[in-house]
């Protein structure tokens, strides 16, 4: 220890020892690795060490068993470059990073969790227009209010995040609504449900157990709901298919109109063959017996309205009864 970190320690009084406290209170002690300060600004080596005492003396304050580092990782700055025997006797390190401007300190540290890696506790203060002991004072409190924290993050209530995939699911937990997925929430310790619900998605669960101080990721993936049978839509005709039932349609049906006038027409005309005009019928125009000597000689014309009546009617009728065929007709290639 450098002059100037017995200087600090004195300063600190009796407390900073090279171990944990003796007393009920050690068997409550947590192991933990000092990794070295990360400093931004000129502080000379003997500063830096002195700081580190004051470190250290805060974390033995909190109740803290500090875990000493080998000399070839005492530059260790991460949990990367600590030997992996030193990590196995420890629960936790302690991070601070110590920033000088002038005579003005800023101290921030983070308690890391060796086994996940994840920062369970951070603590952060500075001091204005410090010398050496009152910045190593700041120092040594933030490290034992760690402590403090660590105790409260066991006993805080388990945290648990939930993601879905896809995100914007609604989540609830043990049947109550908590809200729209990512998120996170705290609830009580013990057995709980968690189901997210999409539309358009079979809805997903998750059944565990959550802990005091625990935090938890549950991650639910949701299942799209499988299409309905498509609605088979029967095909519809064609344009030119249609046009040319329309046609066929209206060919028979005129047809068939102008067979049966026609016909009727003819009938009516051999129907009065041979019989008198009356209209001319009169005085020297008849003969001794009275009949008339002007007759009707419409027989051949009623013949054949008749003949060409049935004709036109019945391929009308043809017609109409053909017309789907005649619609669904190929036309000839050229």
């Amino acid at each position: 220890m450098g002059p100037a970190a017995w200087l600090l320690a004195c300063a600190l009084g009796p407390a900073v020892t090279d171990g944990a406290p003796a007393g009920p209170d050690a068997e409550a002690s947590a192991g933990v690795i000092a990794l070295a300060s990360s400093v931004r600004g000129s502080l000379t080596q003997q500063w830096r060490d002195a700081l580190a005492a004051a470190l250290r003396e805060g974390l033995s304050r909190g109740r803290f068993t500090l875990i000493e580092l080998p000399p070839d990782a005492a530059a260790c700055d991460a949990l990367a470059c600590v030997p992996a025997d030193t990590r196995a006797q420890a629960r936790y390190a302690v991070h601070d990073t110590i920033e000088l401007v002038d005579r003005n300190y800023a101290f921030s540290l983070e308690l890391i969790e060796i086994d996940s890696g994840e920062v369970v506790a951070t603590a952060a203060g500075r001091c204005e227009i410090c010398g050496l002991a009152d910045a190593g004072t700041e120092l040594a409190a933030l490290a034992a209010s760690l402590r403090d924290k660590l105790d409260r993050l066991v006993t805080a209530p388990p945290t648990v995040r939930i993601e879905t995939t896809p995100p914007g699911a609604r989540v609830f937990v043990d049947g109550e609504d908590r809200g729209v997925s990512p998120l996170e929430l705290q609830t009580v310790a013990g057995h709980h449900r968690i189901e997210a619900r999409k539309p358009g998605h079979v809805a997903a669960t998750r059944e565990l157990d959550l802990v005091d101080g625990v935090r938890e990721r549950v991650a639910l993936a949701l299942t799209p709901v499988p299409a309905a049978d498509p609605v088979v839509v029967p095909p519809q005709p064609r344009d030119d298919h249609r046009r040319a039932r329309r046609g066929a349609t209206a060919a028979g049906a005129t047809l068939l109109g102008v067979g049966i006038a026609a016909a009727i027409g003819g009938a009516a005309l051999w129907a009065v063959d041979s019989r008198a005009v009356g209209w001319r019928c009169s005085g020297e125009d008849r003969d001794a017996f009275g009949h008339c000597r002007y007759l009707y000689d419409t027989r051949g014309a009623g013949i054949a309205m008749v003949v060409g009546g049935a004709t036109a009617a019945i391929t009308g009728a043809v017609v109409l009864g053909l017309r789907e065929r005649i619609a669904n007709r190929k036309p000839r290639r050229r």
